[in-house]
């Protein structure tokens, strides 16, 4: 899980860099989305079969569980932490960034802006449909660039306001839980099993690539 964590921050990180640089790095801003979309694959394969706190039926919260988080965080009694892995507020963005994430690949692989990117699948649709995409793909970088700064802030405050050392946890995977005896640690990695989680999630996306149609490129490529 941690590898995937920073996996995708350098990926993302390298798309969001390589569309900054230019033409000239088109291909590597590619290969960083195919990257990411393997690891995002790899994220939700996990939350259905991975370890314990990585398990989405693990952590996703209830409305009322929300609402009594966040009632405790303002009454002053927000200052124990809630256990191993996300708490309800976390989850939420969990979900949120996994998805702003996803909008951000799918919409790529089937853009066109004309000028320096063409998607995998921009042939494969309308000329609508790839506009449609296109422009999304634009848009949605705004929400996700918003999510992770939001996150960063989210974390600045756990660190400083509530003493809860959230970098340091996706470090070193060791969280002080002594006061939460019920809520055990993972007695062991499954790094096996997350092997071949991974292994599937590129092969998917290799076979995504695969079964690419042929590009349709405009006279001026000519």
């Amino acid at each position: 899980m941690r590898l995937a964590h920073w996996g995708l921050t350098l990926t993302l990180a390298g798309s969001w860099l390589t569309a900054e640089l230019g033409v000239e790095y088109r291909e590597y801003h590619f290969w960083c989305g195919y990257a990411a979309l393997a690891i995002l694959l790899f994220r939700l394969m996990w939350g259905l079969v991975g370890s314990r706190y990585a398990r989405f039926a693990q952590f996703l919260p209830s409305p009322v569980g929300v609402f009594r988080y966040v009632r405790e965080q303002f009454s002053g009694h927000g200052s124990t932490p809630v256990g191993p892995g996300h708490n309800p507020l976390g989850a939420i963005a969990l979900v949120v960034m996994l998805g702003l994430i996803g909008v951000q690949i799918v919409s790529g692989l089937f853009s066109d802006d004309d000028i320096l990117y063409t998607g995998p699948y921009q042939s494969a649709v309308s000329e609508a449909t790839v506009k449609w995409f296109t422009n999304l793909h634009h848009s949605n970088v705004d929400y996700l660039l918003a999510m992770i700064v939001l996150h960063l802030l989210a974390i600045g405050f756990y660190q400083f306001a509530r003493g809860q050392r959230l970098t340091r946890a996706m470090i070193t995977g060791r969280k002080p839980i002594a006061e939460f005896a019920a809520n055990a640690p993972i007695p062991h990695t499954a790094w096996l099993r997350g092997l071949v989680v991974f292994a599937i999630a590129v092969g998917l996306v290799l076979l995504l690539l695969y079964l690419a149609p042929e590009p349709v490129y405009d006279d001026y490529y000519y």
